[in-house]
């Protein structure tokens, strides 16, 4: 969604019943956002149409943040099993001979902000072992 105004935090937590949280996307222009429903609404639209869903998530969104103007809408998926059954445990997993990390809300617990948590935890490791090879 995208919208002018409200906070100026690039995540917002809501302790709502419709909505989740919204995380800004600085790499879509200003203002844009991906906004993240709650269980409740998703199964509360289920099997509503694409277009009333994202309507009732606008209009949700607009009342949380006390916005006077519409929220435009720039797309809308519904997600029917994003919910990872179990995680790992931790914030990321990594296999140092090959290079490779795995980060995500599988590994770090279910939701967006702990997919975001999961990635900024291994940044800072990679950051903290390459200043310990400086030192």
């Amino acid at each position: 969604m995208r919208w002018e105004g409200g906070p100026e935090a690039d995540v917002i937590k809501f302790d709502d019943h419709l909505l989740s949280v919204a995380v800004r996307q600085t790499a879509g222009g200003p203002g844009l956002w991906a906004v993240h429903s709650s269980h409740e609404f998703a199964e509360t639209y289920l099997e509503a149409s694409i277009e009333e869903a994202s309507t009732r998530a606008a209009s949700a969104l607009m009342g949380l943040l006390g916005l006077p103007w519409p929220v435009e809408v720039e797309a809308t998926h519904l997600w029917r099993y994003a919910q990872p059954e179990s995680t790992v445990g931790g914030f990321w997993l990594g296999d140092r001979e090959n290079r490779v990390a795995l980060i995500g809300d599988g590994i770090a617990g279910a939701g967006v902000e702990r997919a975001w948590e999961s990635g900024l935890r291994l940044a800072q490791a990679l950051i903290q072992a390459r200043e310990e090879l400086v030192i």
